[in-house]
């Protein structure tokens, strides 16, 4: 059932641009927004701020598309899926994507932060690895969701509330400079995981 979702979800964010695939870390320090993806050209900026808006926009867009039943709520299978393909595009791509108001954002992640010191860099995770992400998602879920076991939007929602106030330090909604690269690097922290767990 999982792996189906997997498929699925990650298709369907791949597809619609929430996530991206692979491009060279080399095209990407050139800072050039304009990524070829196949035939297609999809214009995206590198952030160098992100707002709290923003980044809700992002969350709520990222709910709806994690939602395969379209029940307007996550179950454990979903809420699992996502954070795993979350974790496997982070890795590949050694960048996040944020998507709101129908621009998507790169926020770049400081070399080697989201591998082992860049020797898992460009790699999948391996199926003990999914396992253990698997793991602890379904922790965070039910430690987030209510005690009908689902996971609302509004659930979600606060979730990416505490991601976006834990970096931001002067509570001015928006985050940039140091504040950004220490957003990113938390949420880059579930390449981590299995690291963590076997440690």
């Amino acid at each position: 059932m999982v792996r189906k979702l997997s498929v699925a979800i990650s298709g369907a964010l791949i597809a619609i641009g929430a996530l991206t695939l692979p491009i060279s870390q080399s095209n990407l320090a050139n800072a050039d927004p304009a990524v070829a993806i196949g035939n297609q050209i999809e214009e995206r900026v590198i952030a160098h701020s992100l707002s709290f808006e923003a980044y809700k926009t992002h969350g709520a867009t990222i709910f709806n598309r994690a939602d395969f039943d379209r029940d307007n709520q996550l179950s454990s299978d979903e809420f699992a899926t996502l954070q795993l393909v979350k974790a496997e595009l982070l890795r590949l791509n050694g960048f996040l994507t944020i998507e709101a108001a129908g621009q998507i954002m790169v926020v770049k992640l400081a070399k080697g932060e989201f591998t082992n010191n860049n020797s898992t860099a460009f790699r999948g995770f391996s199926r003990a690895e999914r396992l253990r992400i698997d793991a602890v998602s379904r922790k965070q879920f039910y430690q987030q969701a209510g005690l009908d076991s689902k996971m609302s939007l509004a659930e979600f929602l606060e979730m990416t509330q505490a991601e976006f106030n834990g970096a931001d330090s002067n509570g001015d909604k928006k985050l940039k400079g140091r504040e950004l690269k220490r957003f990113a690097k938390k949420l880059a922290s579930i390449v981590f995981i299995p690291n963590r767990l076997t440690s």
